[in-house]
């Protein structure tokens, strides 16, 4: 039986997964292995999916159950390379203590292991998880309709309006680093992730005239990046949901700045984190001098992140970017 447009969507990223998987089981290591391979790609795709459907669906139960197994797999892989990025920098330097790159250490290897446990209990290796996946679109029956176009177009304009809450309309000054900085770029992550996983149902469309606000996020990194190369609409099936492309390219520009920020602050905090639990600072205080120093930093970075993120958010939101991602249906 032909798959429809939906179907198609979920099937490529199951498709992606059973590829990666299929190897992975082969592998001595293929929790490692995934990891290298960039495993956690496809299922930011999955998500995002069902992220989507779950709120245009009429039965959203399904895919919340998606949601949250691939989330879960997506979670450790992410908590995996938290720890991978520091046991990379850190395990050569001769003046870091001891303790601290084996705290490193040893959490990679815990994290490594629990996702080698939950790819073998969840059913990943065995090809299980998958099959289930499957299952639960066929149970979804999904079906082409005449307003899967406009739903698309409210999904997208509702988790603008949660960002727009959530930063004050750009007003937000923030203080915290995960919970703050850290979260915006979550959510505007997702509105990118959106346009890519839809798998040709969202395309980037020039608009007239061009807003000069824009131009200082339109940076050749930012225009020529591959992640700004939406698929193709190649099924009939299909009415695109139009964005403004300059507008994607100024909130591609946005995710990236906040992502520095919030490596910048990770890197400080997850240092800190370290010479507390390897007993190498007896206080919160202490920790932070010593991370400064082992860092070769001035000056504490939070600060400055929590400064720095604040106005680009206020410039972010005056150049009303959001407010005009999504073009208007009169304009198509």
């Amino acid at each position: 039986m032909n798959s429809n447009i939906h179907e198609k969507r979920f099937d490529k990223q199951f498709k992606t997964l059973e590829s990666l998987l299929k190897t992975a089981a082969k592998a001595k290591d293929p929790g490692l292995y995934l990891y290298q391979k960039n495993f956690r790609a496809p299922l930011f795709q999955l998500e995002a999916l069902a992220r989507i459907y779950t709120e245009i669906n009429d039965d959203p139960k399904h895919f919340k159950k998606l949601l949250n197994q691939a989330k879960k797999m997506e979670d450790l892989i992410g908590q995996l390379d938290y720890f991978a990025v520091f046991v990379q920098q850190y395990q050569s330097r001769q003046d870091l203590p001891k303790a601290v790159q084996k705290h490193f250490v040893r959490h990679y290897m815990q994290t490594l292991k629990k996702l080698n446990r939950r790819l073998e209990k969840k059913g990943w290796l065995s090809g299980k998880r998958i099959r289930k996946f499957r299952k639960v679109i066929r149970k979804a029956d999904l079906k082409v309709s005449s307003e899967d176009n406009s739903k698309l177009r409210e999904f997208y304009l509702k988790e603008i309006r949660e960002i727009n809450e959530f930063t004050n309309n750009g007003r937000v000054y923030f203080d915290e680093l995960e919970a703050g900085v850290h979260e915006l770029r979550r959510k505007l992550r997702w509105l990118s992730i959106y346009a890519t996983a839809l798998n040709g149902g969202v395309q980037l469309a020039e608009t007239l005239p061009v807003n000069q606000r824009l131009k200082k996020y339109l940076t050749p990194e930012i225009v020529q990046s591959p992640y700004n190369t939406l698929p193709s609409v190649k099924d009939k099936q299909v009415q695109p949901l139009l964005l403004s492309r300059d507008d994607f390219y100024a909130l591609s520009w946005m995710i990236d700045q906040l992502g520095r920020l919030k490596d910048r602050g990770l890197d400080f905090t997850g240092m800190e984190d370290a010479l507390l639990e390897a007993g190498q600072a007896d206080d919160r205080k202490t920790a932070m001098l010593s991370a400064k120093r082992y860092l070769k930093l001035s000056e504490t970075p939070v600060d400055g992140i929590f400064s720095e993120a604040s106005r680009l958010t206020a410039q972010f939101f005056k150049d009303q970017v959001l407010a005009r991602l999504v073009i208007p249906e009169d304009l198509h």
